[in-house]
C-alpha cells in the first residue's frame, strides 16, 4: 500500500481526525501536552472529546490517553486531570505523564494504520485561532514507529486512578487556589522594514496560568469583544508579531491574561499611529 500524507492546517485538523476515530476497529492511542474541554459552549474539542468516548464504547476497540501533566504548568496540570477524569468515565484508559519533565507530544494513532502527528493541542485555540499544522500519515510502517513511541510513552505514565489529584477550590479557597491575575506591561514598536507590529510582554506567573490573549481595535477602547488576533496557552511566550498590521492605518492593541478559573485582568491599551501621523511611536493609554 501506498503512504498518503494529508497537511492539515488550522482548524483543518478537527473533521479528519474525529472521522477516523469514529472509524476505529483495533484501537485509539491519544498522547497531548494539553487537551483542554473546559468550554461552556460545544467546541470542536468537545466534538473530539465525545467522538474518542463514543470509540471507548466499542467492546473491540480500546482506548488509551496519555496526557501531559508536568508541574512547570500548574494551571495545564488541573486540565488536563479534568480532561482525564471526564475521559476515564466513559470508559477510556488514562494514564499522566511524569511530573519531572513535560511531555510535548501531539499524536493519535489509531489502528496502527493512522498517525496524526503535529503542532495541534487539543484546545479551541488551536483549533480555532492559532496557526498550527498537522500531518495525518495513512501507513502502517510509519504508524509503526509511531505506535511503539507511544507504548514507551505508555510505559512511563501512571494510571490516572493513581495519581493524586491537583489542589481545588474547597482545599486552597477560591482566591488561593485562583488567584486574580495581574497582566503585564505591553509594548508595541513597529518593524523598521515592513511596519509589522511587534508586540512584547515580560511573562506571567506559571501558577493557574490558562492563557493570554491579544486583542486589537482600529478605533480606542479594545475590549475582550474586540477582534482577537491570538491565543497564546504558554507562559513563556512573551512576543507577537502582527504581520497584517498596515502601517497606513492606526491599531490599538490590549493584552489579556487569563487564569484557570476564567477570570481576566487587561494591560493597558497601546496605540501604535500610522507613519502618516507621526511615525511608528506607541502611545500606551489608560484602561
Amino acid at each position: 500500500m501506498a503512504i498518503t500524507v494529508t497537511f492539515l492546517p488550522d482548524s483543518e485538523l478537527r473533521t479528519p481526525l474525529i472521522r477516523q476515530i469514529l472509524r476505529a476497529k483495533r484501537s485509539v492511542d491519544m498522547i497531548y501536552f494539553y487537551w483542554k474541554t473546559r468550554y461552556t459552549s460545544i467546541t470542536p474539542i468537545v466534538e473530539i472529546m465525545n467522538a474518542v468516548k463514543q470509540a471507548a464504547q466499542k467492546e473491540e476497540v480500546q482506548v488509551r490517553v496519555l496526557r501531559g501533566y508536568g508541574a512547570d504548568v500548574p494551571s495545564i496540570q488541573y486540565l488536563n486531570y479534568l480532561t482525564g477524569q471526564s475521559l476515564a468515565a466513559a470508559g477510556v484508559e488514562v494514564r499522566l505523564a511524569p511530573t519531572n519533565r513535560t511531555t510535548h507530544t501531539k499524536m493519535t494513532v489509531i489502528d496502527n494504520l493512522h498517525t496524526f502527528l503535529g503542532s495541534h493541542n487539543l484546545t479551541k485555540g488551536a483549533l480555532t485561532e492559532n496557526s498550527e499544522a498537522t500531518a495525518h500519515v495513512h501507513d502502517a510502517a510509519f504508524s509503526d514507529g509511531a505506535q511503539a513511541y507511544f507504548e514507551r510513552k505508555w510505559e512511563q505514565g501512571t494510571p490516572l486512578a493513581d495519581v493524586p489529584p491537583p489542589p481545588t477550590e474547597e482545599d486552597e479557597g477560591a482566591s488561593g487556589y485562583f488567584p486574580p491575575p495581574m497582566a503585564p506591561p505591553l509594548t508595541v514598536s513597529a518593524d523598521s522594514e515592513t511596519g509589522a507590529a511587534i508586540l512584547e510582554w515580560s511573562p506571567a506567573s506559571a501558577s493557574y496560568f490558562a492563557q493570554y490573549e491579544i486583542h486589537k481595535g482600529m478605533e480606542p477602547g479594545v475590549t475582550e469583544g474586540s477582534p482577537l488576533m491570538v491565543s497564546l496557552p504558554y507562559y513563556r511566550v512573551t512576543r507577537y508579531v502582527d504581520d497584517a498590521r498596515s502601517p497606513a492605518l492606526p491599531a490599538y492593541y490590549r493584552l489579556y491574561l487569563y487564569n484557570t478559573h476564567g477570570v481576566s485582568d487587561a494591560s493597558a491599551e497601546v496605540l501604535l499611529p500610522c507613519r502618516a501621523a507621526g511615525g511608528d511611536h506607541p502611545e500606551q493609554r489608560d484602561q
